[in-house]
């Protein structure tokens, strides 16, 4: 079964059956993933990673499309939270580095230490 997470909204949706303070965002599928993509290309925005994303928030939490485009940024910054709580759950980025695998770019080379505080930075940043 997919997992669930409920998002407390500070600001109201206002769709036809009322207001709507919760809502409840499901696990992503890949086939959700290409369908967000489908949508934003549908209508003419496909190309704008923003109108992915809300087509992604709107099909997960079974909201319209427009309905998402009214939500205050704070709101929204809820749902991407929730997102990224599904697809970067916390811990594995720790677990990666802690794993035993080289990190990206170690070579033997004699110059690659140099560059180690600023390559060690951009995977932390991934």
């Amino acid at each position: 079964m997919r997992r669930t997470t409920t998002i407390t909204l500070d600001n109201p949706l206002r769709l036809k059956g009322g207001d709507v303070f919760e809502l409840e965002m499901k696990e992503p599928t890949m086939a959700e993933e290409e369908d967000s993509m489908a949508l934003a290309v549908d209508m003419g925005r496909g190309n704008v990673p923003l109108t992915n994303e809300m087509c992604m928030y709107s099909l997960l939490c079974n909201v319209p499309y427009e309905a998402v485009r009214t939500m205050t940024s704070a709101d929204y910054e809820k749902l991407r939270r929730a997102y990224n709580g599904f697809v970067r759950p916390i811990g594995r980025a720790a677990s990666r580095r802690n794993s035993g695998t080289p990190p990206k770019n170690s070579g033997s080379s004699a110059g690659a230490s140099s560059g180690s505080d600023a390559s060690q930075a951009g995977e932390e940043a991934n």
